[in-house]
């Protein structure tokens, strides 16, 4: 499910607090806790949104982070992360199919600018044969700035296609990824096992 702030009280503006990616960290850090505790993922949509809002509005926000080794992409940078979530600004280049895959760890993606054709799965198999996976699209949906999209296990599954030229987005992820993930076929349902790029090329395992 999708939330959306009214366009007109998204545009970006100057006057916003220099600290605003450590006051986003700060209100992540509590919506999070919540969510640890009731286990509503709405809320948790709606928190990380409301969350990240400040710094989505940010005149500069393009400008922001570190770089970061990223597995689908060349452009993604750190804003914060502390091995208990992680905020980066990923851009996705016009056209770029992302495959259907896992990730073992909840997800969310929050429009900044462009447009996101985002696709969400759910296997429909008994998953008692190795390297066979049947999937089954539970959500398609075109996202513009101003929307959030989470995907969380064991829903976890997603693909997804920037539909226009510097299309950014603040991807919130509660954890590490698992180590290892699935990527799926969904032209012959099958999938395979593999380590993502930037995990072996960070020379941790």
């Amino acid at each position: 499910m999708n939330f959306v702030f009214p366009l007109k009280d998204f545009k970006m503006t100057q006057s916003v607090a220099v600290d605003s990616v450590r006051s986003c960290a700060q209100a992540l850090v509590k919506v999070i806790d919540r969510y640890e505790l009731d286990l509503d993922a709405q809320k948790l949509r709606e928190g990380l949104l409301t969350a990240t809002r400040p710094l989505v509005e940010r005149a500069d926000l393009l400008s922001l982070g570190v770089k970061r080794q990223a597995n689908h992409i060349d452009n993604s940078r750190y804003l914060f992360y502390d091995g208990q979530i992680c905020l980066t600004l990923d851009e996705f280049p016009k056209d770029k199919q992302i495959p259907a895959h896992d990730h073992g760890i909840w997800e969310a993606l929050v429009v900044c600018a462009g447009s996101l054709q985002h696709t969400v799965y759910q296997r429909v198999d008994d998953a008692q044969i190795s390297g066979v996976a049947r999937l089954e699209v539970v959500e398609d949906v075109v996202m513009v700035p101003g929307e959030i999209t989470m995907v969380v296990p064991p829903g976890d599954i997603h693909s997804f296609k920037a539909l226009s030229d510097q299309t950014y987005v603040i991807t919130v992820v509660g954890g590490e990824y698992a180590p290892k993930r699935h990527y799926y076929n969904t032209s012959d349902n099958t999938y395979m096992v593999r380590t993502p790029k930037a995990l072996k090329e960070s020379g941790l395992l």
